[in-house]
C-alpha cells in the first residue's frame, strides 16, 4: 500500500494529496492497462502539459483538457478559469483542475490520480470514511482530519487509480451555498463530472 500525505498547493486554502513517486509493480493492473508512459507522453506534448518520465502517472488524460466546457458553465464557473495542477506544473502522481467561486467563496478541484482507493482508505490522516454510488460506480467520500476548514473528498475508481473531487470553503469563516454542506457539494460536482473521467479498471476497494 503506497501511503500519501496532504500538501498544501498555491495557498492554505487548496489541498492536493501527493505521493512520493511509486513505479507500478511489473505485471500489475497498472502496469498492463493504465501505464502508458510513450501515450502519456505525447498527450503531454499536444496539450501543453509538462512530462516527466519518474512520474508515476502515466495516462493520456487531464481533467482540465477532457471535461467539455459546457458541463463547466452549468455548474456556474468560467471553462478558461480552470487553473491546472500547481502553477501548471503537475504533483507526482496527479493531474488536477481547479476552480474558484466568489459569491459565497469556495473551490472545487476535480483531480485524476495513479493512487487507489486502497491507498486512501490507508491514509490515517483521514476520517469519517463513507461509501455511497456515483452513476453506478462505488465512491468513497472523507474528510481530512487536520482541515479548519469546512471540506469534503470524494473518490471514485478511475484509470489509472481514482478520481478525487475535493470541496472546500478555504477558511472555517467561509460556509457552502445556502441549504448545502461541503460533502453535498462534491458529490454534486463529480456525478455531473463522472460521464467525463476515465473509466475504471476495476471497482476499488471500499473494505474498512
Amino acid at each position: 500500500m503506497r501511503r500519501f500525505r496532504l500538501l498544501s498547493v498555491l495557498s492554505a486554502t487548496f489541498f492536493v494529496l501527493v505521493a512520493g513517486c511509486v513505479a507500478p509493480a511489473a505485471g500489475s493492473e497498472q502496469s498492463d492497462a493504465a501505464y502508458q508512459p510513450e501515450a502519456s507522453r505525447a498527450y503531454s506534448e499536444r496539450h501543453g502539459i509538462p512530462y516527466y518520465d519518474t512520474d508515476p502517472y502515466q495516462y493520456p488524460y487531464h481533467p482540465c483538457v477532457e471535461i467539455p466546457p459546457d458541463v463547466i458553465e452549468a455548474l456556474g464557473h468560467d471553462p478558461a478559469s480552470g487553473e491546472r495542477d500547481t502553477l501548471g506544473r503537475p504533483n507526482a502522481g496527479w493531474r488536477t483542475c481547479t476552480w474558484t467561486n466568489r459569491d459565497p467563496w469556495f473551490s472545487v478541484s476535480i483531480a485524476s490520480t495513479s493512487y487507489t482507493l486502497a491507498d486512501w482508505r490507508a491514509n490515517a490522516e483521514y476520517h469519517e470514511f463513507e461509501t455511497s454510488t456515483i452513476h453506478e460506480r462505488p465512491a468513497l467520500q472523507a474528510r481530512w482530519a487536520k482541515d479548519t476548514a469546512d471540506s469534503c473528498h470524494i473518490a471514485i475508481p478511475a484509470a489509472p487509480g481514482m478520481a478525487m473531487m475535493t470541496f472546500s470553503t478555504g477558511s472555517s469563516r467561509n460556509k457552502p451555498p445556502a441549504g448545502q454542506t461541503s460533502c453535498s457539494m462534491a458529490t454534486h460536482y463529480l456525478s455531473d463530472f463522472e460521464p467525463y473521467l476515465p473509466a475504471a479498471f476495476g471497482h476499488g476497494d471500499l473494505s474498512e
